[in-house]
């Protein structure tokens, strides 16, 4: 397993926090963790007010605490910033009275702390209708394996963005060689991503034949079985 953060970086859903946090706090090297609650401490102590999440600004935060790091203290020193972030330095009404930085702090000398950090409004999620449809052959359901960024990598079952009623769904699977019968409309579900929310409306449907090899390699699905269905790594809101 990688000892440095450098290398850590390189592994597959390890980002800039956890390699730090791990770098640090497993192996002492002198990087720091910057958190949610890290970065808010560091607005405030250092005094930044603009978007903490640029990419500029996150290199400022970064450099400098990476300078404070007290030698052979690393792990301690993270430790301590997020803990401070939880405890102290919270987002609203933050106990600066009570806060060891409080007179090395910007933001208390100046009195914004509950200001910072400052960050670009959020847009609201934009509402998708999807249908989802169940489209069984005997005792097995077609699955396809996304290819888009979202959900990469998941299984699904059939997805059809707005095509959310039943001829329309038909047309678009007979579109794709796909020869249905419609058999109930199951209800609806709704998932939230963080930048989209996923209004379902399900839909079971009968494959009339199996679906020949090169339909299953060039859309990358496969016919899974009920065992094969809770082994494969579906999506939350396919659970749902």
């Amino acid at each position: 397993f990688p000892a440095s953060y450098a290398e850590l970086r390189k592994l597959p859903g390890i980002g800039d926090y956890t390699a730090g946090a791990i770098a640090s706090i497993a192996f002492g090297e002198a990087v720091p963790a910057i958190d949610g609650n890290v970065k808010r401490v560091a607005s405030r102590l250092f005094g930044i007010r603009e978007n903490v999440n640029r990419p500029a600004v996150i290199r400022e935060i970064r450099d400098t605490l990476t300078g404070a790091i007290p030698e052979g203290k690393a792990s301690e020193f993270n430790q301590a910033l997020m803990e401070l972030g939880a405890t102290v330095c919270i987002p609203r009404a933050p106990r600066c009275e009570a806060c060891p930085l409080r007179l090395l702090c910007d933001a208390y000398a100046a009195g914004d702390a509950e200001a910072l950090p400052m960050t670009e409004p959020k847009k609201p999620p934009r509402t998708v209708d999807v249908a989802v449809c169940l489209m069984t052959f005997q005792h097995t359901i077609l699955l396809f394996k996304r290819k888009e960024r979202l959900l990469h990598n998941l299984y699904v079952f059939g997805l059809s963005e707005e095509l959310t009623d039943p001829q329309s769904a038909l047309d678009y699977w007979a579109e794709r060689g796909l020869s249905l019968r419609f058999l109930a409309d199951l209800g609806g579900a709704r998932h939230v991503f963080t930048h989209r929310i996923w209004e379902m409306r399900i839909l079971h449907f009968e494959l009339l034949k199996d679906p020949d090899s090169a339909f299953l390699r060039e859309h990358d699905a496969l016919l899974a079985d009920s065992a094969q269905l809770k082994a494969l790594p579906l999506p939350t809101a396919m659970k749902a």
